[in-house]
């Protein structure tokens, strides 16, 4: 390899690792994603919305029975759009 194909192969290289650290810069904060079912989903959201339901997984029984009896006194407002 003489040494200006391995100049340009270097300047290459540094092109697509500017070019890949572009967009990420822009999606800053969201953490990684992945897609499930063909759809991208961000692992970031869905780890917030486990540690939401902890609650509601605490509160409902265990025995299956006694979930089907269970209900949840809450307020609550219907939307309709």
């Amino acid at each position: 390899m003489t040494e200006l194909q391995a100049q340009k192969e270097n300047e290459s290289v540094h092109n697509e690792d500017s070019n890949l650290s572009g967009p990420a810069q822009k999606r800053r904060g969201r953490g990684p994603s992945f897609k499930l079912g063909g759809v991208s989903v961000n692992a970031k959201s869905v780890m917030a919305a486990e540690k939401e339901l902890e609650v509601l997984d605490e509160a409902l029984p265990s025995d299956p029975m006694e979930g089907r009896k269970w209900v949840l006194d809450a307020r609550y407002e219907l939307l309709l759009g």
